[in-house]
């Protein structure tokens, strides 16, 4: 059939032509939109909680909290099909795979403190590692005081009730408790007749392993006696305190294990000194004053005398004795023995002038006795250097009649102390070197 014959109906074809064209193109303009706003993208599985990305600055212990740290327990075919755990899950019926990791909880090594209201010691206390050195506890055991290198209380100990609550300075061995540091201990030129100073032996370990923060503690005790009581009572007294290889007790409400590795035992007074023998040039004296005894040593050429060490009866106390009778004859009363003391060290204490007069006169004679007892032991001032140490040095310094330029001084109550501790290493030092020597060998 022959369209052209017809001219409307080849009007009507080009003309829905031209629709479907138009119609094509609004649909091609359309697309690109809607594929702006529906973006095809594949399907992802969800992640487990141990898949999700880390924070770069969570630390382990909240990764393994939260279950996001990798273990060796970790599922990867359980982990892609496990959903996130937004709330706390009950797993005590799981197996023990499935269990959540938690971090290692471990106790502290320090007992609790058996007063809740007072602990004068610090919490963070500690084991020593199997290979740590021994702690060498030099202890200076005077008739007045107990010195370490580091601490200075009285020399008593007296029973007592653990739950008597004015003292907290108690300590407990084998079930008994034990009041440290209050009175005076009866003089006793034998220190291993009773228990006291042994007891007295573990409040200064205890003290002193109490400032390294230690509960445990390997221990190497370091002790001295009077110049010419050392030679005869040296192993009685080294027995004496290692009586017990380990030993438990408790101090100031902490536990305390110790083992007791050895005893050294050395001569009172030289130890004092003995690193500063280079400054005992030409003829010099040492004296050492403590509460219960007088110590005297000749030191020629940096060289100790043995010959010439003796020991008196002599000390502080005898002074503390006399003043206490002067003061019973002219007043009838007495002060106590802590203020006749603080008088004797500082020339200050809170009694009366007459009392002070009494105890200066007393003290003046005390110290005129002393200079006596070395001339008989050969001291001439104008011939030889003297040298105090021990609490008496106050005394002879404020109540003395000397030559200021040719006596020293040595103020530092420790001094023994230290100097036990500097003998006691260089000996563990000695013994260090030859077992690797023979070793070697």
């Amino acid at each position: 059939m022959n369209t052209n014959n017809y001219p409307d109906t080849k009007k009507n074809e080009d003309r829905g032509r031209r629709v479907s064209l138009s119609g094509k193109a609004a649909n091609a303009a359309v697309k690109p939109k809607e594929a702006e706003r529906k973006p095809v993208m594949a399907k992802e599985p969800a992640r487990s909680e141990s898949s999700k990305p880390i924070a770069p600055h969570t630390s382990v212990e909240t990764r393994l909290e939260t279950g996001t740290a990798k273990t060796p327990f970790d599922d990867p075919i359980k982990n892609r099909t496990k959903a996130p755990v937004e709330a706390p899950v009950d797993h005590s019926n799981d197996s023990p795979i499935e269990k959540p990791i938690e971090t290692p909880i471990v106790p502290p090594v320090n007992p609790p403190s058996r007063n809740p209201i007072q602990q004068p010691i610090s919490d963070s206390f500690r084991f020593p590692a199997p290979s740590q050195e021994p702690i060498i506890c030099a202890i200076d055991h005077g008739y007045g005081n107990i010195k370490t290198s580091n601490f200075c209380f009285p020399a008593n100990v007296k029973p007592c009730d653990e739950t008597f609550g004015f003292n907290t300075d108690v300590l407990t061995y084998e079930g008994k408790s034990y009041s440290i540091g209050i009175g005076h201990k009866e003089f006793r030129a034998d220190k291993i007749l009773d228990q006291d100073y042994y007891i007295l032996t573990l409040a200064a370990i205890g003290k002193e392993l109490a400032r390294r923060k230690l509960s445990t503690a390997h221990v190497v005790i370091a002790a001295g006696l009077p110049l010419t009581w050392a030679e005869e009572q040296h192993e009685r007294f080294r027995e004496y305190l290692m009586q017990k290889p380990h030993v438990d007790f408790t101090y100031m409400d902490t536990d305390f294990h110790v083992d007791i590795q050895t005893v050294f035992v050395f001569r009172q007074g030289i130890a004092a000194v003995a690193n500063q023998l280079g400054s005992f040039k030409g003829t010099n004296m040492l004296v050492d004053i403590g509460n219960g005894t007088m110590n005297v040593m000749n030191i020629n050429e940096k060289v100790a005398i043995q010959e010439s060490c003796f020991t008196e009866k002599y000390g502080t106390y005898q002074c503390i004795l006399l003043a206490r009778e002067m003061l019973q004859r002219k007043f009838g009363g007495l002060p106590t023995d802590a203020q006749i003391e603080r008088y004797l060290r500082s020339l200050n204490a809170d009694i009366g002038e007459g009392y002070k007069a009494v105890i200066h006169e007393t003290a003046k004679k005390y110290v005129a006795g002393i200079f006596h007892r070395l001339r008989e032991h050969e001291y001439n001032p104008t011939l030889m250097r003297l040298w105090v140490i021990g609490g008496g040095g106050c005394l002879l310094r404020n109540f003395g009649e000397y030559d200021k330029e040719r006596v020293t001084f040595i103020e530092d109550l420790r001094a023994n102390a230290k100097g036990y501790e500097r003998m006691a290493r260089y000996e563990l030092d000695k013994q260090r070197k030859k077992r690797e020597q023979h070793e070697r060998q």
